[in-house]
């Protein structure tokens, strides 16, 4: 019965999203190509991972934030998405570390008009706070949530659109100083503006999109067609 079934299932034609398919080759080719944007072995994969989940935003930070977590070792790394006219932020995924001491970052709403979430918003780079304790940017309401989840440091910076700031990335070092230098905060910097925004940007078109009529037009596509990038089963 499921045998048969099974077989049926793999002869139907699948239905593809053209907005997807058509962005998520696009970005392969700008981010991966010849054009050689990302020249960092790391960045590679990780642009390589994000694309072939381009139609799960969700998925696509959440490799993301896991990625970042494991290579600049935070303790903990949230984010999601954020336009900078909304009135509060809530982040939509985080990556936790085993040995953490702290609480989720996901049960907590921030006013992103306040000091510090307006401040990465608007600066078009990295904010790093290496002291919330010490740090004078932030009011004392944040601070006073920060420190209550047990964060030491911190260091963020906005998924941008060009100059339009869509979402917010976080990584936070719990109850313990952040080993930072200049080669990780660049590395970080060079992530979530090569990669992150470019395909964040994409994820969120490719969402917004998905009610059109085309993501359900039945589209032949071969197999031996789909780059790795492409191909889920890769």
């Amino acid at each position: 019965m499921h045998g048969k079934s099974a077989a049926v299932r793999s002869h139907q034609t699948p239905k593809v999203n053209h907005a997807f398919v058509l962005a998520q080759r696009h970005l392969r080719h700008r981010l991966l190509g010849s054009s050689q944007v990302l020249t960092d072995r790391r960045q590679r994969d990780l642009a390589a991972h994000m694309l072939l989940y381009l139609d799960d935003g969700r998925h696509c930070w959440q490799l993301a934030m896991d990625w970042l977590r494991e290579q600049l070792c935070a303790d903990r790394v949230d984010g999601g998405f954020c336009p900078a006219q909304a009135h509060s932020y809530r982040p939509w995924v985080e990556s936790l570390s085993p040995q953490a001491e702290g609480d989720s970052a996901l049960a907590v709403s921030w006013d992103v008009q306040a000091a510090g979430i307006r401040d990465v918003l608007r600066a078009g780079r990295l904010v790093y706070v290496p002291s919330v304790q010490r740090a004078a940017n932030l009011d004392a309401g944040m601070k006073a949530a920060l420190l209550q989840q047990g964060t030491f440091g911190k260091l963020s910076m906005a998924v941008s659109d060009g100059a339009r700031p869509i979402g917010l990335v976080c990584l936070d070092w719990l109850r313990r100083p952040a080993d930072m230098d200049d080669g990780r905060l660049v590395m970080f910097q060079d992530a979530v503006i090569n990669v992150m925004s470019p395909i964040l940007t994409a994820a969120q078109q490719v969402a917004q999109d998905e009610g059109a009529a085309d993501w359900a037009v039945p589209m032949k596509v071969s197999e031996d067609a789909l780059s790795p990038a492409e191909d889920r089963k890769s």
